[in-house]
């Protein structure tokens, strides 16, 4: 062997022996550099000055977008509408309204005194049956943070179904809100679940119990209450949009100035779907709108001229998928842009955040699992479903507001 190639073989066994630190320190000084850390991935929580998730098993799921996302809360009441669900004279619609918004970032959890917006009151959960005392969820929006929007913001009103509030589908509202939008999520006192008043009160909705001769006669009775409530509703989100148009002129307002009147959307759950297709329909305000599984009550017989979304479960009798009756007339009816998706594996209920949290709590408790109900809430995979929305709500609204 020659001296040079005994030298080469002599350096092969040495750097073979070397420690791996010692090892990378010789390489580097060969000009080979350190190698690359890993990247470490950007959370919502640590843009946002939030705690890790595993501190807050109980979360909705986090925003996708790039802002991070503010919240404030009103009770806005309409001293030019009678409540019509009551009878006690000097009654005013009053409706709660929360704000979901484009927010500054944080970099630390409660700086500059920032606040937590709660997920929900005591009395929502209280409104829930099946929902045990140690399930209290957080939302990921700082209350009424500075706001981060630099040119005026396309608008989204949200309704909820019928005996549900508007907070429990916050892996809705607050990942648009991440995205740029405003979003304005309303509970209708009456018609919505548990709902403050200006007045201290907390109503409910409660369902009209009737006896009818005939089934024929029941889904009449059913329909007429039905269309009285969808008035009150479509009433409603036309009092918060003026309500909205009088918060952007008011200097000093938190979102003065930075609200689009000219780009707004409407969606809701169940019955607050069909109060958005129809406010869509009857409002030139309203330039695009998304039904999440409701079925449509009121005027069917008038067109549909401005772009609109439905997303349904799978209706099924005995296990046959059905066609919900009043998509029939109202997509014969269009004549503009329309999109009807059936989400596959999806029951009526899992458009919200329950059953995805229902299904954190029962792995944390497998001793005491919660059990909604399986006609409501029967998808196997909850958080898949509410990506596959997201995604949806986001394209849809992508396309017909920015």
């Amino acid at each position: 062997m020659t001296h040079d190639l005994e030298n080469a073989v002599h350096t092969i066994r040495s750097l073979a022996l070397t420690p791996p630190a010692l090892l990378a320190c010789l390489l580097a000084a060969c000009g080979g550099g350190d190698p690359p850390a890993p990247a470490v991935p950007v959370t919502y929580a640590s843009r946002c000055g939030l705690p890790d998730s595993a501190a807050e098993p109980y979360r909705s799921t986090a925003p996708t977008g790039p802002h991070c996302v503010g919240a404030a809360e009103y009770l806005v009441t309409d001293d030019a509408r009678d409540e019509p669900m009551t009878e006690t004279p000097g009654d005013r619609r009053a409706l709660q309204v929360r704000v979901l918004y484009p927010a500054s970032a944080r970099v630390s959890p409660g700086m500059s005194g920032g606040v937590r917006m709660p997920y929900a009151d005591e009395a929502v959960y209280a409104g829930i049956d099946w929902w045990p005392a140690t399930l209290r969820p957080q939302g990921h929006a700082w209350r009424e943070a500075a706001p981060a929007i630099e040119r005026a913001a396309p608008v989204l009103l949200f309704s909820p179904g019928l005996g549900a509030n508007a907070q429990a589908y916050a892996g809705l509202t607050e990942d648009l809100a991440s995205h740029g939008y405003v979003v304005v999520t309303i509970n209708h006192p009456f018609v919505s679940g548990p709902t403050p008043l200006p007045d201290g009160r907390i109503v409910r909705y409660e369902e009209v119990a009737e006896e009818w001769e005939d089934e024929e006669a029941a889904e009449a009775a059913h329909w007429v209450r039905s269309n009285a409530r969808l008035a009150v509703t479509m009433a409603d989100e036309k009092s918060v949009l003026d309500w909205l148009a009088r918060q952007n002129a008011t200097r000093g307002a938190l979102l003065d100035g930075r609200l689009d009147m000219g780009r707004i959307g409407a969606f809701g759950h169940s019955f607050g779907g069909a109060t958005a297709l129809q406010v869509q329909r009857t409002d030139e305000r309203v330039k695009a709108a998304v039904n999440l599984d409701g079925t449509v009550y009121g005027d069917l017989d008038q067109p549909w001229t401005e772009p609109f979304m439905i997303l349904q479960s799978v209706h099924a009798i005995n296990g046959v998928p059905v066609e919900e009756p009043t998509m029939k007339p109202l997509w014969q009816n269009r004549q503009g842009h329309g999109e009807l998706e059936v989400m596959a594996g999806s029951c009526h209920g899992d458009f919200s955040d329950a059953h995805r949290l229902a299904n954190i709590y029962n792995a944390r408790n497998p001793a005491t699992p919660i059990q909604p109900d399986p006609q409501l809430y029967c998808s196997k995979d909850p958080a898949a479903l509410e990506d596959a929305v997201r995604r949806r709500l986001r394209d849809f609204f992508g396309r017909w507001l920015r």
